[in-house]
């Protein structure tokens, strides 16, 4: 985090630095999705028109499916949102979390 915070993981949990917008560039997120075979990614943080909208659009356009739960993303700037949210409907599934939640629920 900018403040110097870190997000608390858990054990066994991969952490993936990154230093560009894009998740995907200069990092092994790719690789490790397709190594554990994982085609689904929920996309949630902060700076929905910074760094989640070009995070989700190349993970799009290598194949991935893509979620991002509106309750779950955040701008830097507050008058960009809407449009980043708008844009990343046209390429991603947008709902709420509880909406993910539960359709995971009834897959068991």
């Amino acid at each position: 985090m900018a403040d110097g915070r870190r997000a608390r993981t858990k054990p066994g949990e991969t952490v993936i630095g990154k230093m560009r917008t894009d998740a995907f560039i200069g990092t092994p997120l790719e690789y490790l999705l397709r190594l554990y075979r994982i085609r689904t990614i929920i996309h949630t943080g902060l700076a929905t028109e910074v760094g989640i909208l070009p995070t989700a659009w190349h993970a799009a356009n290598l194949g991935f499916f893509v979620v991002v739960p509106r309750d779950c993303v955040g701008p830097m700037i507050k008058e960009h949102h809407a449009e980043a949210m708008s844009l990343l409907s046209r390429l991603t599934l947008v709902r709420d979390s509880g909406e993910i939640t539960a359709a995971w629920a009834g897959r068991s």
